[in-house]
């Protein structure tokens, strides 16, 4: 522009957070140079000129002013970048994919030690994505951060990507490796010369049948990385076979660690391979969540109601444990009660372990029995037994038994470690409430509990051998009670041997009605590490090992 001609060539410049291009990257746009012929001198004359058209004649004298023009050329630019910013919002490039690896088990944080919080929030919160969408990410941390990238890692359910992607490229790692040739692109990428804690982006899901979409977050401020690779929110496809539940079968047998586990939760009848008869009672749910799902319910008029298992060796037994409850069903509290028994010569000789009253207002109820040395052989049966009525010759109330279990002292692992992958049953005795599936944007299947209200949600993994070799030299003070104790103090309780506790002869066994009180000698304590101790809680007794460690 030239002072004192009449033509003037304007440039426009257009700066704009392009969102259709890898995102992060900023664009300088020179529209082409236009040529106008205005009678005008200075650009101070155009803009006067331009007022002047509009009939604003009134402002024209403001136009020659410098410090007024200026100001109104910074508020022109703002407005045009927050106004391509808008529009590119809307303007979402389908997903780029590319072949990549994924070192799963490689743990990969930045140079910041200490506690980093990492939130990835999609607006509206959805289970899962629709095929082709737009959605709202927000990305939030607890440290600023100036540089961003969100990964997307694409994992078909089958496995079937992965499988062509590295058909397609032999040269890429197998999944026994550690590391899986699989297929991502890139979500978004941010720069910025002011550190956030926060920033959102759009994200168009990618087309349907591409399976799960791992997002894995990396981020830095200045030249530190903060993290990296961090698996930050799962989605899977709607419909997709990945997020149906997996239910898996928990009723065994002579298990690892288990003589018998029953939840009634896979079968509509009782299960022949553990019962061999039940008695007026069904397999369902008619008396609501008694623990949780199904139970063996018995709600019929007519008696005896029995339910009774094969026979089972229980050399290696040591407890069994029920779940008593009646649910949302009612309670007759004149009738008979429960018999639990123990059968014995091919399950021809019945002997009493337990008797067992339902009371109203009474949740659902875990019983624990310790089993005799006579409950222990290699053919024992157990049945629950209610006898009918003998006034009326008909019951008025129901009642449900569920989680029932034998553990066993044989064969207990030493730790528990399970991916849901698919499950391992043999490592969980019961989690009701919960379910395996994906949900809550897992990596992969997950034990999830949902739901409202007072339903029983829990997870109980199997028996643990939790026993370490401690060296002698480190024990101060020990207590086998393998012989008398006078030093001593006891009340309410014995020496005995009637708990048949395996690896160890005799306890200390407190077993009296009233207060039960044992007191220690004196022990030098000043070196103490740690007290252990052997506690089992049973029929009436329970009983203790002491160790003080160094």
């Amino acid at each position: 522009m030239k002072a004192g001609s009449k033509e003037i060539r304007v440039v426009f410049l257009s700066i704009g957070h392009y969102r259709a291009v890898p995102t992060g990257h900023w664009m300088i746009e020179l529209l082409p140079i236009i040529p106008f012929e205005f009678p005008v001198a200075s650009i101070y004359d155009l803009l006067a000129f331009i007022m002047r058209s509009i009939l604003l004649k009134n402002m024209a004298a403001m136009l020659q002013n410098p410090s007024f023009v200026f100001a109104f050329f910074l508020l022109a630019i703002n407005l045009n970048i927050q106004l391509i910013n808008t529009q590119n919002l809307a303007s979402v490039a389908s997903p780029f994919f590319f072949l990549c690896q994924y070192h799963r088990d490689l743990d990969q944080p930045g140079a910041v030690r200490g506690e980093i919080a990492l939130s990835v929030n999609i607006k509206g919160n959805p289970e899962y994505y629709e095929p082709g969408k737009v959605y709202e990410v927000t990305v939030s941390s607890s440290l600023d951060f100036d540089g961003f990238l969100m990964t997307g890692l694409y994992t078909a359910p089958s496995g079937t990507m992965a499988k062509t992607m590295n058909l397609l490229n032999p040269n890429l790692p197998n999944e026994q490796d550690g590391v899986r040739g699989l297929v991502c692109a890139i979500v978004h990428s941010h720069l910025s010369h002011r550190p956030a804690k926060s920033l959102m982006f759009l994200w168009m899901a990618p087309p349907s049948g591409t399976g799960c979409v791992n997002f894995l977050a990396t981020a830095s401020l200045g030249h530190e990385v903060l993290f990296k690779d961090t698996l930050a929110l799962q989605l899977c496809e709607a419909g997709d076979s990945a997020t149906s539940t997996d239910n898996p079968v928990m009723s065994v047998v002579h298990d690892p660690g288990l003589v018998i586990r029953e939840d009634f939760e896979n079968y509509d009848a009782a299960n022949s391979l553990i019962w061999s008869e039940m008695i007026s009672g069904v397999v369902n749910d008619q008396c609501g969540s008694v623990l949780h799902g199904k139970a063996a319910t018995f709600c019929s008029a007519t008696g005896p109601r029995s339910l009774t298992t094969v026979s089972l060796n229980t050399t290696t037994a040591s407890t069994l444990q029920f779940a008593l409850g009646v649910g949302n069903c009612s309670i007759a509290v004149d009738e008979p009660p429960i018999n639990v028994y123990y059968g014995t010569g091919k399950c021809t000789k019945w002997h009493e372990l337990e008797q067992i009253r339902l009371q109203p207002a009474v949740e659902t109820t875990v019983h624990i029995l310790c089993l005799p040395p006579s409950a222990k052989a290699t053919d024992v049966c157990f049945q629950w037994h209610q006898e009918s009525s003998s006034s009326s010759g008909k019951f008025k109330g129901c009642w449900a038994i569920d989680n029932i279990i034998i553990s066993s002292v044989s064969d207990r692992p030493k730790f528990v470690e399970d991916n849901f992958d698919p499950i391992d049953p043999g490592n969980f005795l019961f989690f009701p409430g919960g379910t395996v599936q994906r949900k809550c944007h897992s990596d992969g299947n997950a034990l999830t509990f949902s739901g409202h209200g007072r339903q029983k949600r829990a997870v109980v993994t199997r028996d643990l051998d939790m026993s370490t070799v401690i060296a002698s030299e480190d024990i101060l003070f020990n207590e086998m009670f393998n012989k008398a104790i006078t030093s001593w103090v006891v009340k309410g309780g014995e020496l005995s041997s009637k708990c048949e506790i395996s690896n160890y002869k005799q306890a200390l066994v407190m077993s009296a009605k009233g207060t039960r009180i044992f007191c220690s000698p004196f022990v030098d304590a000043a070196k103490a590490g740690n007290l252990r101790f052997h506690f089992l809680f049973g029929k009436k007794v329970f009983f203790f090992k002491f160790k003080i460690i160094h």
